[in-house]
């Protein structure tokens, strides 16, 4: 009897035993994801108390796309207006009529609805320009408005992407701007809406270079991915200025009084682009 009972309790511990030694890696199992769990957590414990944070030495960060800011001149221009139409076939009649009689014409079609059709003949940098091109547009037999048109004055975030390019893009709108401002006092400068031709000469010769550079280089520049549309904005501004560079200069030399209507038309295209510009950013 007691060898026989002996045995049974021997077979039972080894029934504990395997029950034990099953369980064992169950155990580890829970063990593993509770650690992990752990490491994961404060993982992303830390990750969230850092974002913001400056980064360390040896990380490389994630830089968002830099943007340019350009602060357009501040000038008030004086513009000469003989007329707004909502039908465009007689605006271009007006335009052309002026043309006819030696006078600048250019046509300003701008939303919001309805869209009128202004027909001006001048813009300029002082009121008494324009006034002195009133008197002469009605003595010709036309009804003349004139009014102020504010250039705008504070800085403006012109895109997200490469920093080089838009500094190399920022610099030469800001030159462009000085260029449009300052042309806008050549205009009446002999006390008349005209424009005075030493006056010109040795202003073109300070300011012609810088213009056809940055036209060359925005015609060379290799542009970057989502710059596209900045560039070819900008490109069309800069070859509106060296159209009207061009004109200037051809008045200048032979003092051509065509060249110079021709050269006023071409200013108030590149002031009216200039405009449509900053208004869109």
């Amino acid at each position: 009897m007691g060898v026989s009972g002996g045995s049974g309790s021997r077979h039972r511990s080894r029934r504990r035993l395997h029950a034990s030694s099953s369980g064992f890696p169950v155990v580890l199992v829970c063990i593993a994801v509770v650690v992990a769990g752990i490491w994961l957590g404060r993982h992303v414990y830390n990750a969230l108390l850092s974002a913001g944070q400056p980064s360390l030495p040896g990380t490389t960060p994630v830089v968002a796309p830099e943007t340019w800011s350009v602060a357009p001149p501040g000038a008030d221009l004086w513009w000469v207006q003989v007329g707004a139409f909502l039908d465009p076939a007689r605006a271009q009649e007006v335009e052309a009529g002026l043309r006819e009689r030696g006078f600048p014409g250019h046509t300003v079609s701008r939303p919001p609805e309805p869209v009128f059709h202004k027909v001006r003949a001048g813009i300029f940098g002082l009121e008494a320009a324009a006034r002195a091109m009133q008197q002469d547009l009605e003595a010709a037999g036309y009804a003349v408005y004139v009014s102020r048109l504010p250039v705008n004055a504070h800085p403006v975030t012109i895109a997200a992407g490469d920093r080089d390019y838009l500094q190399e893009v920022g610099v030469g709108l800001e030159l462009l701007g000085e260029y449009l401002v300052r042309q806008a006092a050549w205009w009446g400068a002999d006390g008349a809406w005209r424009t005075d031709r030493g006056l010109l000469q040795t202003e073109l010769a300070r300011v012609g270079p810088g213009l056809r550079q940055f036209q060359m280089e925005m015609a060379a520049r290799l542009v970057p991915a989502g710059s596209e549309a900045l560039h070819r904005q900008v490109a069309a501004l800069v070859d509106l200025s060296v159209n009207n560079l061009t004109e200037l200069e051809a008045y200048v030399a032979g003092g051509d009084q065509e060249r110079m209507v021709a050269a006023m038309v071409e200013y108030m295209r590149l002031v009216d682009a200039y405009d449509r510009f900053w208004a869109a950013e």
